[in-house]
């Protein structure tokens, strides 16, 4: 045993919810954690010592040193094992009964919903061998309905956050899908506009600080969801403004490419190599695609 946190994770929608949390709780509360990048293609996480963590064979887990080398899995239950134990100001999670029954209600909404159905939509439509078209158009019509509820929640009464009227664990959870709406189904939040601006409500100093966890193996949030969102909106084959800009308005699909330019930044800042330069001029070539209509 030891001190601190191991978080066991690689930078999908799921993985990202943790590392959001803890560095969340490491700027709040200085508290002190480790990233493993478990190896998807050696199969890691159905490893026998990895199995121990988690029973389930996914992503992410936690191992708490702080408690006993305490494990815990699923996203969700990391989400909120982390605010019980290590959020005292109630900076992620209030502390009021009725705000806390909306965040965990909608966090419950994410897990049961919207992640289930967009990562069925994804498989069918990317990965299965056999594209079942019957399968691929009654997960993304879930999605959008999906999409619709969250619309219709955000937009009455003006709501800025998911829950609560602030930033908790219920924007953390949802994040993640939201951001990669595009690269992981090829949907649109055309119709959507307020979902659009959720990567934009995050601390400044997040998606950075996630950035230097994860380093070059996990290119997380931005360099890997958004940034992929500008860069397919900068390649795609069109002939109008629309759809180049995957069928967002100039102002949407600038808020999109102002997220990767600050998320590239940051990396090109913490990561001065080739590699990352290279991403750094695409970003700055696809943000003038993107974002000018043509």
């Amino acid at each position: 045993m030891g001190s601190g946190i191991t978080l066991y994770t690689v930078g999908t929608p799921n993985g990202q919810k943790a590392s959001i949390a803890l560095e969340e709780l490491k700027e709040h509360y200085n508290l002190e954690y480790k990233h493993y990048a478990i190896d998807f293609d050696k199969n890691e996480q159905k490893a026998e010592w990895f199995l121990k963590i988690n029973p389930n064979g996914k992503i992410p887990a936690i191992v708490d040193h702080n408690r006993g080398d305490f494990a815990v899995f699923e996203s969700g239950a990391i989400l909120l094992y982390l605010v019980e134990h290590y959020d005292p100001e109630h900076v992620l999670f209030p502390e009021e009964a009725n705000e806390k029954s909306e965040v965990i209600q909608w966090i419950m909404w994410q897990m049961a919903g919207l992640g289930p159905m967009q990562a069925q939509a994804t498989y069918f439509s990317k990965f299965a061998t056999e594209k079942v078209p019957f399968a691929i158009d009654r997960f993304k019509d879930e999605c959008h309905r999906l999409y619709a509820v969250l619309e219709k929640h955000l937009s009455s009464g003006g709501r800025k956050y998911i829950a609560a009227d602030r930033f908790t664990i219920a924007d953390i959870c949802s994040f993640g899908w939201i951001a990669g709406h595009y690269v992981y189904t090829g949907l649109t939040l055309k119709d959507y506009p307020h979902e659009i601006n959720l990567p934009l409500l995050f601390p400044t100093y997040t998606l950075p600080n996630i950035m230097r966890t994860h380093g070059l193996f996990v290119l997380s949030i931005g360099s890997f969801v958004t940034l992929t969102c500008v860069l397919l909106g900068a390649v795609a084959v069109s002939a109008s403004g629309p759809q180049r800009n995957q069928g967002l308005s100039t102002a949407q699909s600038t808020a999109i490419a102002t997220v990767a330019f600050k998320e590239v930044l940051s990396t090109v800042s913490i990561f001065a190599n080739g590699f990352m330069f290279t991403l750094f001029s695409a970003a700055l070539l696809s943000i003038a695609v993107v974002a000018i209509p043509i």
